[in-house]
């Protein structure tokens, strides 16, 4: 299983799993951080809020590699993953 980890302001965003099917949960995220996920064209395909799980539902994504930006009140952090 391999693990994106891209550093921003000495903090380190991880998406686990990588490739994902389902479900994808960030490290160093906060509740109510806004998350927006694009693919490769820059189409906006999911904006949403950090839950507390800090779990992302991308079942309806179709197959292949996206952008994550999480917005948060320390600044925005960038990662990529790969829909399955």
């Amino acid at each position: 299983m391999a693990i994106e980890k891209l550093r921003v302001e000495n903090t380190e965003l991880r998406v686990d799993p990588n490739p994902a099917n389902e479900i994808i949960r960030l490290s160093n995220s906060n509740t109510n951080d806004v998350i927006t996920i694009s693919d490769i064209a820059g189409n906006i395909t999911l904006q949403t809020n950090v839950n507390a799980n800090k779990e992302i539902d991308i079942s309806r994504l179709s197959v292949g590699l996206y952008f994550i930006n999480v917005q948060s009140k320390n600044g925005l952090l960038v990662g990529k993953f790969v829909k399955e």
